[in-house]
């Protein structure tokens, strides 16, 4: 199993990252977590792995989160592509999926079969398990069981008991990094800092901390992720960041 990140920046892009897009290749399927600007890069990605199945995991329906489904056209002939989200997100979502947002499935601009998947969370469905997180808005975090490994995904939130049951004794928990290391955390904004994070993964128990979403006023520069790491390291030491380009091989 790989995962690659497509995309590393949380709310817009800059020449640090691309917006929010994670790619895990298991097999003949390619998962996709959120759909920020990055995703874009995912048509590339499963040309080059000779993917025709793509199931697209969305954490919310912030703009940050989705707004690169309208490149879906871009996906190769052929390719089926279900796209997961929280029940009570779906009419949202198909609205977003339909013109003028995005050319709708039906038209003859899309060449992947798009299917949207409604979940409830709390519920196993296939491979994977969610719970609902904390935010402004309805936000799903996910647990995987892929290949005999577990993957937690939790993004734009704060430490809370479901994000730590979803997290528990993960191989890799991938979650958010939006402030800089020692920032004040308003109740008002529910994301989280390095040390909240690395403090999140020990709770739980799990083996790999990845940093990702990183707020891109407080990590202008790539070089700037580098106090992240520093920082969550101190509380959980098997911490990495991720970049935009770069591949964790479990």
């Amino acid at each position: 199993m790989k995962i690659k990140f497509l995309g590393t920046n949380g709310w817009y892009s800059t020449n640090a990252g691309s917006g929010l897009c994670t790619l895990v290749i298991s097999g003949p399927r390619a998962i996709v977590l959120d759909a920020g600007d990055g995703f874009h890069k995912l048509s590339g990605e499963l040309e080059a792995a000779g993917i025709r199945e793509a199931d697209v995991f969305l954490s919310h329906l912030h703009l940050d989160h989705c707004e690169g489904l309208h490149t879906l056209p871009k996906l190769p002939k052929g390719t089926e592509v279900r796209i997961f989200v929280e029940e009570g997100s779906y009419g949202k979502l198909k609205l977003l999926l339909d013109a003028p947002f995005t050319a709708p499935p039906d038209n003859k601009v899309m060449k992947a079969d798009v299917k949207i998947v409604p979940f409830r969370s709390g519920e196993r469905i296939e491979y994977f398990t969610s719970l609902p997180l904390p935010h402004s808005v309805p936000d799903s975090g996910f647990r995987f069981g892929i290949e005999g490994k577990t993957v937690a995904y939790c993004l734009d939130s704060w430490p809370c008991d479901n994000m730590e049951t979803l997290a528990r004794n993960a191989d890799v928990f991938i979650t958010e990094c939006s402030w800089k290391p020692g920032t004040k955390v308003d109740s008002g904004w529910q994301h989280m800092t390095p040390e909240l994070a690395a403090g999140q993964a020990k709770a739980a128990g799990a083996k790999m901390l990845v940093l990702t979403h990183f707020g891109p006023t407080d990590y202008p520069e790539l070089s700037d992720r580098a106090k992240a790491e520093k920082a969550a390291r101190k509380i959980f030491p098997n911490t990495i960041i991720a970049r935009d380009g770069e591949a964790l091989e479990l």
